[in-house]
């Protein structure tokens, strides 16, 4: 870039096979010295070695003047008119992300919102209708009514989706969370002030000061990692038995191998030597 610095924009993007390259992250980085010569002032490259922040998404139009402002505020867009000037009618599934669009009306449009980092595994489902005499029943969300290509998880989003699917014991709705914080609090809410009661305390003003925006999850924190690798030992038949009228079980021992030898032991009690006795019997099995 030449301006009256002439300055080097990095960027990082992915590619996978049959898919079109996603840009990460982008940088402007300082890496030129001015040096006085016979003939004049030139620009010269500087030996450094420095550690960048990137920002989030899509490279600016105009890198020289993005400034990269966080909002506490979990927003989305949409364009309420379409180009006809008639309602924008339908259902839309909108992403939110950490910031706000600048403040001059040229800028309002749904795509002003994409230099700001997305908020992992959080939509908005949104319906525009026109007046109607009663209110029409919103259609089911499987049926593709809301669905946006924009708003696809992407295949970290589906790691932490399903991770939470997967646990029986996660609340599914926001109603049954909110019952499980307060009965993990012991707070006396009645199902009558529940939603008055969650909406208070999640309140950004209780957890952050204006001037601070929050801090965004570390997505290990939002992934229930289970150990879902393992051995599987099937016994089709045994011969020779001589225990008429009983049972047979199997009992296995799992050691260590020589790349595992080194591994340390997880605090959930695993990769250390196991011991365990076959977990299901067939009743219809000759083994009897």
């Amino acid at each position: 870039m030449a301006e009256a610095k002439p300055y080097i924009v990095l960027k990082v993007v992915y590619k996978s096979k049959g898919k079109d390259s996603l840009t990460l992250g982008w940088q402007m980085v300082d890496v030129f010295q001015q040096e006085t010569t016979n003939i004049g002032a030139i620009w010269i490259p500087k030996e450094f070695s420095t550690l960048v922040p990137l920002h989030p998404g899509k490279l600016p139009y105009n890198v020289m003047d993005y400034t990269l402002k966080h909002g506490s505020k979990g927003n989305s867009m949409i364009r309420v008119f379409n180009d006809d000037g008639k309602l924008n009618v339908g259902g839309f599934q909108l992403r939110l992300r950490g910031g706000m669009p600048t403040k001059e009306p040229a800028a309002l449009t749904p795509s002003a919102l994409n230099q700001y980092p997305v908020i992992p595994c959080c939509t908005i489902l949104l319906r525009l209708l026109p007046h109607t005499q009663f209110s029409v029943l919103a259609p089911s969300y499987l049926m593709g009514y809301h669905f946006s290509n924009d708003s696809k998880p992407s295949n970290s989003e589906l790691e932490v989706i399903s991770s939470f699917q997967k646990d029986n014991s996660f609340p599914k709705f926001g109603q049954d969370m909110a019952i499980h914080l307060i009965d993990k609090e012991q707070s006396k809410v009645t199902l009558d002030h529940l939603k008055a009661w969650y909406v208070e305390r999640l309140d950004e003003k209780r957890h952050s000061q204006s001037e601070h925006f929050p801090k965004y999850i570390n997505i290990h924190h939002a992934v229930l990692y289970r150990q879902e690798a393992g051995i599987r030992i099937k016994v089709k038949q045994a011969f020779g038995l001589k225990a008429g009228g009983y049972y047979v079980n199997v009992f296995t021992r799992v050691l260590r191998g020589a790349a595992s030898i080194h591994l340390p032991e997880l605090p959930q009690q695993w990769a250390g030597e196991e011991k365990f006795l076959t977990s299901q019997l067939d009743f219809t099995s000759l083994q009897r």
